[in-house]
């Protein structure tokens, strides 16, 4: 089993629509004097992102008003990025090392003015490094990532999701992304406190990313035999239910893998999406309603598989 990506029914039932635009509801305030910002990335049918486009290849519209928009490179805007990086003692030290890794190369990789929140957790949270933007910095919290040895049995996850999304919502940038480092071995977890999580990300401007390192059948079947005729239920089938649909609330995305090798390669494409972001600027004319409906259609550009569109509160 190598790498993949999965892709939610939503995308799937609207993937012919998004060949011309995606749509996306914006409610905030609606004011002459507010810009509005969205991001957008536009993805073409061998999942790479298409570049090099101006701001004649967008048209915006809000309702039946078409907006006059400033376009930005992503390569210009800087980003801040949470990196949430799972320590129980599910996840091998090899599985550990191989997250570590991914970070550095992406942190590497990126625009050197994006800052990086590290976080690891297991029974608690630890800031290993808090909104550091050099590479000493980074390359610190990752020794410590790579050194760290835990006997953690019952990970705590919301808490680590929540400080997360609290600290990405006091920063400036307009580009903000999780990047959540997981074996999804969660003995315990409160299904209430992850539909407020749901919520928190489908009304934040943050995008999820889900790398979860699939963990031996041993593991992911331990504590669940019940003594009944058949196999042990396997535990990721169960917490699947429940965390799968974090990141396409986010317009995120979620990848699986069992090979510590291929993680090298999803870090590679999150770091391509999140650099090569375009950042869409107007400012909203004709629709005096609070409640806007923002559509983006790319025009001139063939070989178009979806359009990813993530509005800014700022």
């Amino acid at each position: 089993m190598g790498v993949y990506m999965l892709k939610p029914k939503s995308r799937i039932l609207f993937s012919f629509l998004t060949i011309y635009f995606f749509l996306v509801s914006i409610f905030s305030q609606n004011t002459n004097d507010i810009n509005t910002v969205i991001r957008v990335n536009v993805i073409d049918n061998e999942r790479k992102n298409i570049m090099g486009l101006k701001a004649g290849n967008f048209e915006v519209k809000d309702g039946d008003f078409l907006q006059k928009i400033t376009l930005i490179e992503g390569k210009e805007e800087p980003a801040s990025v949470v990196m949430l990086m799972d320590i129980s003692d599910s996840v091998s030290e090899i599985g550990k090392q191989a997250g570590a890794d991914g970070l550095l190369k992406l942190v590497e990789a990126s625009n050197p003015q994006n800052e990086y929140s590290i976080i690891s957790f297991g029974k608690g949270e630890t800031i290993l490094a808090d909104w550091g933007s050099s590479k000493n910095e980074v390359e610190n919290a990752i020794a410590i990532l790579k050194s760290s040895n835990t006997q953690v049995k019952d990970t705590k996850v919301e808490p680590a999701l929540n400080l997360a999304i609290d600290k990405l919502s006091k920063r400036t940038n307009h580009k903000k992304f999780i990047i959540f480092y997981t074996d999804w071995v969660y003995k315990s977890y409160s299904k209430e406190t992850i539909g407020e999580i749901k919520q928190k990300l489908q009304n934040s401007d943050i995008q999820l990313f889900q790398v979860v390192l699939l963990p031996p059948r041993k593991i992911r079947t331990e504590g669940f035999d019940f003594g009944t005729v058949g196999e042990p239920v396997d535990r990721l089938s169960l917490v699947f239910e429940d965390f799968e649909g974090l990141a396409p609330l986010s317009k995120g995305a979620n990848y699986f893998t069992d090979k510590k090798e291929v993680v090298s390669k999803i870090f590679d494409q999150i770091t391509e999406f999140i650099g090569n972001q375009y950042l869409i600027k107007f400012q909203p004319l004709g629709n005096k309603s609070k409640k806007t409906r923002i559509k983006v259609k790319v025009i001139g550009v063939k070989n178009i598989n979806e359009t990813i569109v993530r509005s800014s509160l700022q």
